[in-house]
């Protein structure tokens, strides 16, 4: 199994694990039915068991993190010593409280998506800050000076920010062929 990785710093982790972003668009390719681990960080996991569940849960996670990456169990704190504790591009999938499912992909140049689809990429309409009454498109976690007309100006936006240029060009006017997934949220456990 693999992971997947979403952007924290606008919020896309949650929006997954709630069901509220439910496409993204990868140059990587999946295979529909494709189960992915949503990657986070082994601190994050272990933080939000702590709290859940108490110290014991999450003492017990911490040694199945240490078995998965094969070092000694008997010192849980050792586990912080790992590279996934503070980067999720070091954690392992079968570890992530939470998985998805592909279910279907097509290939598109990116500019191709719709308003619908950028909604379902983790955009949300918000209300203006400057004037009450507007709505504005902008990102769940966000600072509000990042806010946008359309759900697609926001769309080109985050996909630029997350994306390396290409040929010296933002990503979004390179317009290259990617991947359009849907996908859903097949456990949200530990």
């Amino acid at each position: 199994m693999r992971t997947i990785s979403f952007s924290d710093l606008y919020g896309l982790t949650l929006a997954v694990k709630s069901g509220n972003k439910t496409m993204t668009r990868r140059t990587t390719k999946y295979e529909v039915g494709q189960v992915l681990g949503v990657s986070e960080r082994y601190q994050d996991i272990y933080n939000s068991i702590e709290d859940e569940e108490g110290l014991a849960a999450a003492i017990d996670f911490a040694q199945r993190v240490l078995a998965a990456h094969g070092k000694d169990t008997r010192d849980a704190s050792k586990a912080s010593g790992l590279a996934g504790w503070n980067n999720k591009m070091y954690v392992k999938a079968e570890l992530m409280p939470t998985h998805i499912v592909i279910t279907d992909r097509e290939e598109q140049h990116i500019q191709d998506i719709t308003d619908e689809e950028c909604l379902l990429e983790g955009v949300v309409s918000i209300k203006s800050l400057i004037a009450l009454r507007s709505l504005c498109y902008g990102f769940p976690f966000d600072i509000p000076s990042s806010t946008f007309n359309t759900p697609r100006e926001a769309f080109a936006f985050l996909i630029n920010r997350l994306s390396k240029k290409i040929d010296g060009k933002p990503f979004w006017d390179a317009n290259p062929k990617v991947y359009a997934y849907t996908f859903k949220v097949v456990d949200d456990e530990r």
